[in-house]
């Protein structure tokens, strides 16, 4: 009687899982069904024979009973056969998943394995030299699954609980383990360890190791030197040490490190933490929800497909949130951090930091530093933060707003709104679309571009420009300045103060203010100027106030 590996085992998760599909009982290992299958599957291999027909013309069912499993009362069975040649990945796991695959996508082989009066199965992989009919030969995968039902004795599998502690001689050591929870250590040279079942614990120690968890929750350690690192199924933690290593997180929700060292971090299905640790470290989310930590040195984190969390610590970094709904910090350094296609929120922190919002909505935060933001597509807040700032909206209605430096404010498309902020002289620019400018405190230049505009220079000596199209522009306290150019529309002043503020018409080529003066007129309270594809509105002033208050 044989118990099945955990390659058997891993085809039998499989095989349950496509009956839970159909709302079927799982199929339990049978110790007989596995000795049966085990034989058949080697005698194929030694005799380059793919057939359910067996030594000395058995059949399937002959076989089974022959390794003594008792067909008493209502009792039935099949055989299921595949092959293939070894390919992909290292190991054999991903062909035990193709040739499961290559099963269920044959109807009488899927029939068998969605058959609901079975209730055991013995499964056998063997894997060596097999000779195809073609007559090609190569190392191959080969498989047979033996399902059966009785009302007779059945010898169930367990598996075998019994836990590992291997050690490493020194050398190249190649280390298993099995069903239960191992150690395995792998000491010097360049070894292999492999934990399979249970939860296991991998030691690598110095030389480039590769460890392989297996199923189970698994530890796995590098140690010195650069080590490979795999957790596949399980929620595994994973500590790279030393070096350049690369990890692989796996199914389920991982914990990786990367520890010293130039580190790649991969994480895969599940929502995984990566700890890139010091070094320029590289770390890649995929699926899930995850949460991505650079640490020091200059790193690049990518999100993946899912709402993730990156965050990039010291030094400059470079992060890019990909798919989701992601969040973004720069932390200390010069970072670059782009957004994708979502709802990102950016955040630059310190540094002089580049943040690019991408194609969703999104929020961005300079944080201290002389930072630039870029908001491209989608509606998008912005706010410059510490520093002398550069800040653009691009496409869509965006809102900037702009911190405590010297900033500069770019709507660009769409209808925006920029604010100027409490404690620097601003410049804004609002660009294509109906805008509104407010410049906060200091003094600052508002210029409205295309559309139609509302500026509001606010406190400080101001100079507002609506640009092309009919503008609103409100100087607020301070002695301001509107600029008015040729064939921008009609504009209006709403708070124009006698003897403070002024109007420039420079652009016009008069030759004196009186000159000027001739193309206006009062209507009602306010002065009215008609000028080249240009009118000026001057809200509650008479025309004799404004005859001091004239540039050209």
């Amino acid at each position: 009687m044989i118990k099945a590996n955990s390659f058997e085992r891993y085809m039998l998760k499989l095989v349950n899982q496509e009956r839970a599909k159909e709302g079927l009982d799982p199929v339990r290992l049978e110790l007989n069904l596995n000795q049966s299958a085990q034989n058949h599957s080697k005698w194929m291999l030694r005799e380059d024979i793919f057939s359910h027909t067996g030594v000395n013309g058995s059949s399937a069912h002959e076989r089974m009973e022959k390794a003594d499993f008792d067909f008493s009362g209502a009792a039935g069975s099949a055989e299921n056969l595949a092959v293939q040649t070894l390919r992909g990945e290292p190991g054999i796991k991903d062909d035990v998943r193709d040739l499961h695959v290559s099963l269920m996508n044959s109807p009488g082989h899927r029939a068998n394995i969605l058959n609901p009066k079975y209730e055991y199965v013995g499964i056998s992989v063997e894997v060596g030299e097999f000779e195809y009919s073609s007559g090609t030969v190569g190392q191959s995968a080969i498989v047979t699954q033996n399902f059966a039902y009785t009302s007779g004795k059945v010898d169930l599998d367990k598996g075998n609980s019994s836990d590992k502690v291997l050690k490493g001689n020194g050398r190249n050591d190649t280390l298993a383990g099995g069903s239960g929870d191992d150690l395995l250590v792998g000491r010097n040279g360049s070894d292999r360890l492999s934990g399979f079942d249970g939860k296991d614990t991998l030691k690598g120690g110095n030389g480039n190791d590769k460890l392989y968890g297996g199923d189970g929750n698994d530890n796995l350690g590098g140690g010195n030197q650069s080590d490979l690192m795999y957790g596949s199924d399980g929620n595994d933690k994973l500590f790279g040490g030393n070096d350049k290593d690369k990890l692989f997180g796996g199914d389920n929700s991982d914990l990786i490190y990367g520890g010293d060292g130039t580190d790649r971090l991969f994480a895969s299905r599940g929502d995984d933490k990566l700890y890139g640790g010091s070094g320029a470290d590289r770390l890649f989310g995929d699926l899930g929800a995850d949460k991505l930590y650079g640490g020091t040195g200059n790193d690049r984190l990518f999100g993946g497909t899912d709402n993730d969390i990156l965050s990039g610590g010291n030094n400059d970094d470079r992060l890019h949130g990909g798919n989701g709904r992601d969040d973004l910090f720069g932390g200390d350094g010069r970072d670059r951090i782009f957004g994708g296609a979502s709802d990102d929120t950016l955040s630059g922190g310190s540094g002089n930091d580049l943040l690019k919002g991408g194609g969703g909505n999104d929020a961005l935060n300079g944080g201290s530093g002389a930072n630039k933001l870029f908001g491209n597509g989608g509606n998008d807040e912005m706010i410059g933060g510490g520093g002398k700032d550069i800040l653009n909206g691009g496409r869509g209605n965006d809102v900037l707003r702009s911190g405590g430096g010297d900033d500069k404010l770019i709507g660009g498309g769409g209808e925006d709104i920029l604010v100027g902020g409490s404690g620097g002289n601003d410049s804004l620019f609002g660009d294509g679309g109906g805008d509104t400018l407010d410049g906060g405190n200091g003094n600052d230049g508002l210029f409205g571009g295309s559309g139609d505009d509302k500026l509001d220079g606010g406190s400080g000596g101001d100079v507002l420009n609506g640009g092309a199209g009919d503008d609103i522009l409100h100087g607020g306290s301070g002695a301001d300045t509107f600029v008015f150019n040729p064939s921008n529309g009609s504009d209006r002043i709403t708070d124009f103060t006698d003897d403070r503020d002024t109007i420039d018409l420079s652009d016009f080529g008069f030759s004196s203010v009186g000159d000027a003066l001739d193309r206006a007129r009062e209507q009602g309270d306010d002065t009215v100027f008609t000028l080249r594809g240009e009118t000026i509105i001057v809200s509650n002033t008479a025309l004799a106030d404004l005859t001091d208050d004239i540039l050209v």
